[in-house]
């Protein structure tokens, strides 16, 4: 009886780590002078606010792909022999975004030098062919809005209706909400994993704080088939994680700091 009990607990964890797979993603191309594209060149992706880096390599196209990346801002740096470094900084990425940064033009050069690129701020959408809105954290914070309840923001949103009083919130209040004029199908998510009573389809099992929130994001349609669930919109929170924390080394300790990846964050340990 303890062992079923143990493998149905272990099966729920499993599906519950898979369920908060916030699923964006960040692409581009790189090139030479003349245009050409550049196989095989080592191309490294560093999380700003954790300090997290990942690495992939170019195909045979010149094509690189980052998946699995969770929201925040980033920072692409290329570095080929014989050319110049090429970073390209605050690339900001939303919530199951696809995000091309285009073609990545290496100059010759050493590769010690370095030349930094600032990305666009308002990038234009050319991976996907879906229609989004963003509310972002600093809209979210410098909007007074009764009753401090976020789905009052999507009224900011072209195509959202929201017929609810919203002087409390309230798990019922998600059933107001009508996106491009369908009032059931939707989906709210929170990190990636579904906060709607299935039963009854209508409410939420919670809200979060609006100071716990990093962004609100709305599909309302021609979203990937990952979002296969409803077909009415896909509302989308995403909470704020943790910064890089450095600990002040220790009198007395002899050694090297090192950081450590602690549940989202970079504890340095010396």
């Amino acid at each position: 009886m303890k062992k079923a009990a143990l493998l149905i607990l272990l099966a729920f964890l499993v599906a519950s780590a898979f369920a908060q797979t916030v699923s964006s993603s960040l692409e581009g191309t790189v090139a030479d002078p003349a245009k050409a594209v550049v196989p095989a060149a080592p191309v490294t992706l560093t999380e700003l606010n954790t300090g997290t880096v990942r690495n992939v390599v170019t195909d045979a196209s010149g094509m690189f792909r980052f998946l699995n990346l969770t929201p925040g801002a980033y920072t692409v740096t290329v570095h080929v022999s014989g050319f110049k470094s090429l970073e390209q900084n605050n690339i900001t990425l939303a919530a199951q975004e696809t995000r091309d940064v285009g073609t990545l033009t290496l100059q010759l050069g050493n590769t010690t030098d370095r030349i930094s690129v600032i990305a666009e701020a308002t990038p234009v959408q050319t991976s996907s062919s879906e229609k989004s809105q963003m509310v972002d954290g600093h809209q979210l914070n410098d909007i007074t809005l009764k009753g401090r309840d976020l789905f009052g923001y999507m009224r900011l949103i072209p195509g959202v209706i929201d017929t609810a009083n919203r002087d409390v919130t309230s798990p019922n209040g998600f059933g107001n909400i009508t996106i491009n004029g369908n009032t059931s199908a939707k989906n709210f998510t929170v990190d990636g994993i579904t906060d709607v009573d299935t039963g009854s389809n209508g409410t939420i099992h919670f809200e979060p704080n609006i100071d716990a929130i990093q962004e609100l994001k709305v599909l309302t349609s021609n979203y990937q088939a990952e979002f296969g669930r409803n077909s009415g919109g896909q509302i989308t929170v995403i909470t704020k994680s943790g910064p890089r924390i450095f600990t002040a080394r220790r009198r007395g300790t002899i050694g090297t700091k090192a950081s450590m990846p602690i549940s989202g964050r970079t504890i340095a340990t010396g």
